[in-house]
Order: C-alpha cells, then structure tokens, then sequence
C-alpha cells in the first residue's frame, strides 16, 4: 500500500508574498503519483510548491520554510 500523500494549504493566503497556494508533501517512493497531484492542481489554477527540484546538500527544512512563508 503506498504511503499517503499530504496536501497543505499555504498560511500566507491573501499576503502579497510570492508564496505557493499549496505545500505537496510525499514519500520519495511515490513520486510518479505526487507529480500527478501537482500537475492537476496547477491546472486547476492553485501555483503548487513541491521538493522535486530539491539538489543533493540543500537544506530541505530552510528550502520549504523560505518557499511556503517568502523569507
């Protein structure tokens, strides 16, 4: 059974921040199915923040801070 996938809606609606509308939280093993959930939420007009263009040594929790909050 594949592991779920968590969608989060950003906190800083409404902020004129360049933050996403949505945080997709996924297990590496489902990564096919994350980028299906990413893409239809894009179409659905939502700008999605995700890990999929993570480098190897950045800091993954400073990354999603900076990116869901705009510092």
């Amino acid at each position: 059974m594949a592991a779920p996938i968590h969608v989060m809606a950003a906190l800083a609606g409404g902020s004129l921040l360049s933050t996403p509308d949505i945080f997709l939280s996924y297990n590496r093993e489902d990564v096919a199915r994350a980028k299906l959930f990413a893409g239809a939420l894009e179409a659905e007009g939502y700008t999605v923040w995700w890990d999929a263009t993570l480098r190897s040594g950045e800091n993954y929790d400073g990354l999603c801070q900076s990116k869901c909050t705009g510092w």
